[in-house]
């Protein structure tokens, strides 16, 4: 290869392509990804904040506390805590699917227990559900639900 084709290809390969993107162009390109990002972001913050809610309010109305109580649903599961004997407490449960109603607790005894509430709602209802617990069972369930 002659000396004159070797400076010819080299210069060659420092210009950019015909087809290559100039700088102003890759910026463009970039805001526009992140916009599509930040309005991603943006509709699955509503479709969380917006979602059906569905709340329940726990009462022990027995003479002993529960310990570490839970709500069931399918697909979740939320952290009560303790809830001494006449105490009340109100959470948001987020089932997956169809679902009923189960409680968990530890007893005075260190057993675990489980529960059926009873009850019947899905991802798309909305409303409250009132359990109140008497020593172990469930004294009364109230449901106020829609879907």
């Amino acid at each position: 290869m002659k000396t004159e084709d070797m400076t010819a290809s080299a210069a060659g390969s420092l210009e950019q392509p015909a087809d290559a993107a100039s700088p102003k162009q890759t910026i463009s390109l970039f805001r526009w990804v992140l916009r599509g990002f930040l309005l991603l972001a943006i509709v699955l913050l509503l479709a969380l904040l917006l979602r059906p809610r569905l709340t329940v309010t726990l009462k022990n109305s027995g003479s002993r506390p529960l310990t570490s109580v839970r709500l069931i649903v399918t697909g979740s599961e939320t952290f009560v805590g303790d809830l001494a004997a006449g105490a009340e407490r109100t959470a948001r449960i987020y089932p997956a699917s169809d679902s009923d109603l189960k409680l968990e607790y530890v007893d005075e005894s260190g057993d675990l227990q489980r529960i059926d509430a009873g009850g019947y709602f899905d991802r798309s209802t909305s409303g409250r559900i009132e359990v109140d617990i008497r020593d172990g069972e469930v004294a009364d369930y109230r449901e106020d639900t829609h879907l």
